[in-house]
């Protein structure tokens, strides 16, 4: 069976013990790594420099003093006067190059564009003049239907504000189109050519924005105009000329500082056994605050040793990737009425490797008697590492990936941890090969729960 990748999983060499003092009982890591400390440091150090980073060019957009209010257009906009409208802005003109036009007898047009990066785009919709306006019905499913205003339509003083009144689309607006194959197209010339056509569009606070198009033999030409005010606001909105390159940044060197920040936590791991609470609490050792992870209601008078074979995946950088094979135990406890490894101890086959260390723990536990060790039926020798995908059978559990936690640490959590005074030892015997079955779990003889 498979209950998850293991919190801590103890290779054969590692160094781990059960304590219970003032501070509870616990299982933690112990020893010295050089590596772990300075993978903390440098960690340190890039966190360091990118929030450093980060807060310096915060400093440096924050302006001394109120900035002056900016007028007029983006420095690439033109200023046009459209009518008696107020003036507008105005982009460059976009210019997308028409391949071909086809007309239907039921008004519908199919257009062949290639546009200024090179794709070429077909388009079919169906049109209707109605009241001095235009409606397109671009065929997407049902026909999407927009009212545009032609130039020829336009007083010499007009406004945005003359076409606000209610307008009635015609009924064909919104209902399903027949299907285009079975419609006849012939090359023809646009009912609209050479007429340039408004699309209105407002923000709701009496500014507004004009697409505009006119389509030739030749061209299809492209104008947005933008409300002078709107662009005014959008401007003073972004500090004047809306230069976001340095804070663009932040996005980037804040999210990996606080990465870099919690990597630099190498402290050893400990875990926190409260048999009263009911609960597993994994965190990091030493007097400075970590986060923590809290297991509650753990059922530990069901607490199993199941011997596995685990999986570990290797993807080095430069070579073809492998994948180890690790003979060890798992811990499994339940929690909220889950099974959930907790701890893999790695002994490469050999029981007493981690013998003195699981008898503490299911001390700590509240299993008492005494431990025996059954011989696993299948082993990691058993294990054709040339194939990977292969299940393990017999009484051994799944073969699952697991995730090396490597070494101990130095001062605050990152050294070897002060001498304090274990659980006594239990008594412990390991079983021959012929005293019983060989089994894939260890059991307790004389279990009492706790």
């Amino acid at each position: 069976m498979v209950f998850g990748e293991p919190e801590l999983w103890v290779e054969p060499d590692e160094e781990v013990r059960v304590i219970t003092d003032a501070g509870g009982s616990r299982l933690e890591e112990t020893g010295n790594s050089k590596a772990r400390f300075y993978v903390g440091l440098t960690s340190l150090i890039l966190a360091s420099g990118l929030l450093l980073w980060s807060g310096l060019t915060v400093v440096a957009a924050m302006p001394e003093e109120a900035p002056e209010l900016v007028n007029g257009c983006h420095p690439h906009q033109n200023e046009v006067v459209l009518g008696g409208n107020p003036p507008f802005c105005m982009d460059e003109t976009g210019v997308e190059m028409v391949n071909s036009i086809e007309v239907s007898e039921d008004q519908h047009i199919r257009e062949k564009v290639t546009d200024g990066n090179g794709w070429e785009h077909e388009v079919e919709y169906r049109w209707e003049d109605m009241d001095g306006a235009v409606v397109y019905g671009f065929m997407d499913g049902r026909y999407e239907c927009f009212r545009f205003i032609p130039e020829w339509a336009l007083a010499e003083d007009w406004v945005v504000e003359d076409f606000e009144e209610p307008f009635s689309f015609p009924d064909w607006c919104g209902s399903e189109y027949e299907d285009p194959d079975s419609r006849v197209y012939e090359p023809g010339a646009h009912p609209h050519d050479d007429v340039w056509m408004y699309e209105i569009e407002s923000s709701g606070k009496g500014e507004f924005s004009l697409y505009t198009h006119k389509i030739t033999e030749q061209e299809l030409l492209l104008r947005t105009y933008m409300s002078k005010s709107l662009v005014e606001q959008e401007r003073n909105a972004m500090g004047g000329d809306g230069d976001f390159s340095d804070l663009g940044t932040l996005c980037c060197t804040l999210p990996l500082g606080l990465i870099f920040l919690l990597a630099a936590d190498q402290r050893r791991q400990v875990f926190f056994i409260d048999r009263k609470a009911n609960t597993i609490t994994k965190k990091r050792a030493g007097s400075w605050p970590s986060f923590s992870t809290v297991w509650p209601q753990i059922d530990f008078s069901a607490v199993k040793l199941m011997r596995k074979v685990r999986e570990e995946y290797h993807f080095p950088e430069n070579g073809d990737s492998w994948t180890s094979y690790h003979d060890g135990v798992d811990v499994v406890v339940t929690t909220k009425g889950s099974a959930k490894t907790m701890f893999f101890f790695e002994d490469e086959g050999k029981d007493h490797v981690h013998r003195k260390v699981l008898t503490d723990l299911m001390t700590i536990m509240g299993v008492e008697g005494e431990l025996s060790i059954e011989t696993a039926a299948v082993t990691i020798q058993d294990v054709d590492q040339k194939a990977p995908t292969e299940e393990v059978t017999g009484d051994v559990a799944d073969i699952n990936q697991g995730s090396l936690i490597h070494k101990k640490g130095g001062p605050w959590g990152y050294g070897s941890a002060q001498e304090e005074t274990p659980v006594a030892d239990q008594p412990l015997k390991e079983k021959q090969s012929g005293d019983a079955p060989a089994g894939s779990f260890w059991t307790f003889d004389d279990v009492e729960k706790p």
